[in-house]
């Protein structure tokens, strides 16, 4: 699925929310333009937006969740830092990922604290 099929699935959106997809969009192609292709040799590129679109065909459709699936293996499998996320998608954005990756602490993105905890293995 490429750029123009991803957003025919979302068309319906108000512009504002497509704004925030875009956003996440450009970052999550920027994240992983360099990463190395998986071991089945697919660019590992296709793996979030493959995510995104399971997510959405399963009737999770907000943006937010749209986001998060894009950019979620960004802060552990490539060299994006935290603030970049934080920059361009916001801290509530940030805080799901960070939710979802393999680190223990979840951190405040702005004071560095650790605001929370999940198990590794979830």
């Amino acid at each position: 699925m490429d750029r123009t099929e991803f957003f025919a699935l979302v068309s319906d959106r108000p512009a504002e929310e497509l704004e925030v997809l875009q956003d996440a969009y450009w970052l999550y192609k920027r994240a992983h333009a360099k990463q190395a292709p998986r071991k089945t040799g697919e660019p590992y590129v296709v793996h979030p937006k493959a995510v995104a679109v399971i997510l959405f065909r399963f009737g999770y459709k907000d943006t937010h969740t749209l986001s998060i699936a894009l950019l979620h293996d960004a802060p552990e499998d490539t060299d994006t830092p935290p603030r970049i996320i934080v920059k361009v998608m916001g801290s509530s954005i940030w805080q799901s990922i960070e939710i979802l990756s393999k680190s223990i602490a979840v951190k405040d993105p702005v004071t560095g604290h650790t605001i929370g905890r999940v198990e590794k293995n979830l």
